[in-house]
């Protein structure tokens, strides 16, 4: 049991008591005691971020050819995806996990190949993840 002490929650003063990572109770500030206490002063409380896109496996290819235009950036990023493997997805799903922990995103929807693998990632962060297949054309008229 964890109480997060004098944190800012709708304008107020209060404490958040969390209990195996979930809040169970929030009351006025300084009133809840036991178990550990953490010094919420001058923090505040609000809920955890949802991305409704993402391709997390695609985090340590971030900016790469960034001056092209989408017409000749796909292209190159197909050629250098046709190199991935399920490994590599897997460690770069970790960090774009990390990444989303850090500036409060808790649940994602994430469409990318190796799906097993990104999904194995998501459940040993401890996030939500919606992980979807990817189905692409390829321009091909015939495949629509």
């Amino acid at each position: 049991m964890t109480t997060i002490s004098n944190i800012i929650i709708n304008g107020k003063a209060s404490d958040l008591r969390m209990e195996d990572g979930r809040i169970v109770r929030i009351a006025p500030a300084c009133t809840l005691e036991g178990g550990e206490i953490i010094d919420g002063k001058g923090k505040t409380a609000f809920p955890s971020f949802v991305n409704m896109h993402t391709h997390s496996g695609m985090a340590p290819m971030r900016g790469i050819w960034e001056d092209l235009a989408l017409s000749e950036w796909l292209p190159k990023v197909w050629a250098l995806e046709a190199k991935i493997d399920g490994e590599f997805i897997y460690h770069a799903t970790r960090l774009a996990c990390l990444e989303m922990i850090k500036t409060g995103t808790t649940c994602f929807n994430d469409m990318y190949w190796f799906q097993e693998d990104a999904a194995r990632a998501v459940a040993e962060m401890g996030l939500r993840g919606a992980v979807s297949y990817v189905i692409l054309d390829n321009f091909d008229k015939d495949k629509i």
